[in-house]
């Protein structure tokens, strides 16, 4: 066999690392290939605070119809990745959209609440929802689990809730 060459020493080796690349190429194709691609990308300013973390900062808001990714940047470097799609991942660590929401936001809160703020969709089943010439408001309380205040007007998106102490605002640069 050593004259077909299958047998050199470290052959197999190779052989098997290639395998594994090619393998690993294909699988990446076909993950890329299936996502959607993001439909609009918007620079903006993001303010990000709950009691467990603050970002304030320029970033980017790539959306589609399933998906939004922010990015907020400094010194041209992201400090913060939030994906919304069918999991919630911040940073690279990934969570249930129901685990996530209950253990950083407030277990109060829909499992779509940030998927719907950051794409300015009403929310709780436009619940308390007042429509207004440039976009619409909403007042939402539940004595001591949540006072939310959230308002969506042309190149800007702010909730804020008083007892969860979180506020996230999205404006358009």
């Amino acid at each position: 066999m050593a004259q077909f060459g299958f047998r050199k020493k470290g052959s197999f080796m190779a052989a098997r690392t290639f395998t594994s690349l090619a393998f690993l190429t294909v699988v990446g194709l076909l993950l890329t290939a299936c996502a959607k691609p993001y439909t609009t990308h918007e620079a903006h300013l993001i303010v990000f605070k709950t009691p467990s973390m603050a970002y304030a900062d320029a970033g980017f808001v790539h959306k589609n119809e399933d998906a939004v990714r922010v990015e907020l940047m400094q010194a041209g470097h992201p400090v913060m990745v939030l994906e919304l799609n069918r999991k919630i991942c911040l940073n690279g660590s990934c969570f249930k959209k129901e685990r996530f929401i209950q253990t950083k936001l407030s277990p109060h809160y829909p499992s779509s609440l940030l998927h719907d703020i950051f794409l300015g969709r009403p929310l709780f089943n436009r619940s308390g929802l007042i429509e207004e010439a440039t976009g619409f408001t909403q007042k939402l309380s539940v004595p001591q689990a949540y006072d939310i205040n959230y308002k969506v007007t042309q190149g800007t998106i702010r909730f804020q809730d008083r007892v969860a102490n979180i506020l996230i605002k999205i404006q358009k640069l």
